[in-house]
């Protein structure tokens, strides 16, 4: 079952990924882009490079952490439907 949880999360199945440009997503995906604009515009060359860097690493540890998030937000579901099924009254992860 996680192997189809990680292709959800990683785009290769595609439940709603679009927002709007109005949304909340699309408005801090907007200030994330010009913030990194204005500091690209202040870095040299090497100091460019230790950023690119350090923001392809830090995206690798997010696309893990975030994939594990999504997952156990699933199983978490899944749990909470087979209580609500059964009557269970106690809650096991």
């Amino acid at each position: 079952m996680l192997d189809i949880l990680q292709e959800m999360f990683h785009g290769n199945i595609e439940p709603n990924g679009e927002f709007e440009r109005n949304s909340k997503y699309g408005k801090a995906l907007k200030l994330l882009t010009e913030t990194e604009k204005k500091l690209l515009s202040e870095l040299n060359e090497k100091e460019k490079a230790l950023y690119a860097e350090y923001s392809a690493a830090q995206q690798a540890f997010s696309d893990l952490e975030n994939a594990d998030v999504f997952a156990h937000g699933y199983i978490i579901g899944s749990v909470i439907m087979q209580q609500i099924m059964t009557g269970i009254k106690e809650l096991v992860l």
